[in-house]
């Protein structure tokens, strides 16, 4: 998949976050939960 850095940054804090910037991603995504990371963004892709 070719997408861009910031949309694909962006897109995971709306996921998250409901804004389209927040903490680093990386620290951000390994301070949750593993299992509510997965079905987060299993219910994003529906």
């Amino acid at each position: 998949m070719r997408i861009d850095p910031r949309e694909a940054f962006s897109a995971i804090y709306l996921i998250f976050l409901g804004k389209d910037s927040g903490p680093q991603a990386g620290w951000f995504l390994t301070s949750l939960d593993k299992d509510f990371v997965i079905r987060r963004l299993e219910e994003a892709i529906k």
